[in-house]
């Protein structure tokens, strides 16, 4: 792949910005890990995650369009997606990877209970493990996957657990609440993958909102919000940057259900942790994922109770695209309005 293209250097500035953001955000520029342990430089470690999943996806999307792992696209859905059939798909696992390390040494320096790590890793690992099974299934032929029921059960066992463990109320109260968030994260960041390019334009606008309230601030000269996940922002943005060239329309290649379940859990964590100190993260994290479920639970409920559909097809995207959007265009529409929520919602406290 050829990534010296007219779109690098918007790629390399947003990755230089975000980077530029995570160095001066902390003046020590190192993550305690343990006594015995060398403190860590965590931009080495947050560039070097960057350069290898590039690498990874490439590698992946030989290999995988070597083997036909190729995505199955639904007869009854877009016409125009019917091209996308037998794109090489499941590259999920790359961001499972590429997560799940940095995760295990950035998450101790926010959690204020270090011992309960293994519950945001377990989260994320089982969710994905039920995305891989789903690919897996839809690979070798089975067009509908591993069953809902087995996903929605896979969802609130992990929401359940979350809640538990990060919520304040009642233990009932922290199951229904834990899985009402995750399950709209999980869900949400899945069906927000439906057009090319669309989740990583999402995901990347938070991180990029953060950047310009923090250089407004420094220009102002007053405080910037402490976001204790910011970490977790910034990793996912670095993550979707070098899945751009790759997903970007038209796609050569797919997370598939692996990496929108991965992906999902990382966001249902943040969102659950963030619920009590930090609730403007929740709803900034959870705005796209609910409106694109309201999206789809209005088609359904007023198809089958008065036989009429509101949009020309759920979710919203997929109703754009129906009207004759680009998937181009959807996706800079939402980077934009991603951005402007950013930046809005967290400079009204802010300034």
């Amino acid at each position: 792949m050829n990534f010296f293209n007219k779109h690098s250097f918007f790629y390399t500035l947003c990755f230089l910005i975000i980077f530029n953001f995570i160095l001066d955000q902390n003046p020590h520029n190192s993550i305690y890990i343990s006594d015995n342990f060398p403190k860590l430089n965590y931009q080495n470690l947050l560039i070097g995650i960057f350069i290898l999943a590039i690498f990874s996806f490439n590698s992946y999307l030989k290999v995988a369009g070597r083997k036909g792992w190729g995505q199955y696209v639904r007869r009854e859905g877009l016409k125009t997606h019917l091209k996308k059939t037998g794109t090489p798909t499941a590259a999920g696992w790359i961001f499972f990877v590429m997560s799940i390390v940095p995760l295990c040494i950035l998450l101790p320096n926010f959690l204020m209970n270090k011992n309960i790590l293994w519950v945001p890793l377990l989260a994320i690992t089982v969710m994905f493990l039920t995305g891989l099974m789903d690919d897996l299934y839809k690979i070798k032929g089975t067009k509908e996957g591993l069953l809902a029921r087995y996903r929605l059960l896979a969802q609130f066992l992990v929401g359940s657990l979350l809640g538990y463990y990060f919520l304040p109320w009642d233990l009932y109260t922290n199951i229904a609440v834990g899985f009402l968030l995750f399950g709209t994260a999980v869900n949400g960041i899945n069906f927000t993958d439906g057009s090319d390019g669309l989740l990583a334009a999402v995901i990347l606008a938070t991180p990029i909102g953060l950047l310009i309230l923090y250089a407004i601030s420094q220009t102002m000269g007053i405080g910037f919000p402490i976001v204790s996940s910011k970490f977790v922002f910034v990793l996912l943005g670095l993550l979707m940057l070098s899945w751009i060239p790759f997903n970007k329309y038209p796609a050569k290649l797919f997370m598939g259900e692996t990496g929108s379940y991965t992906i999902g859990a990382i966001v249902g964590f943040v969102a659950i942790y963030s619920l009590q100190s930090e609730p403007i993260i929740t709803f900034l994290l959870l705005s796209v994922p609910i409106f694109q479920i309201a999206t789809v639970v209005i088609q359904v409920f007023f198809y089958k109770k008065f036989g009429i559909r509101v949009f020309l097809m759920a979710p919203f995207h997929h109703h754009l695209e129906k009207k004759g959007w680009s998937e181009n265009k959807i996706a800079y529409s939402a980077f934009f309005f991603q951005l402007l929520l950013t930046v809005s919602l967290i400079g009204s406290v802010t300034y």
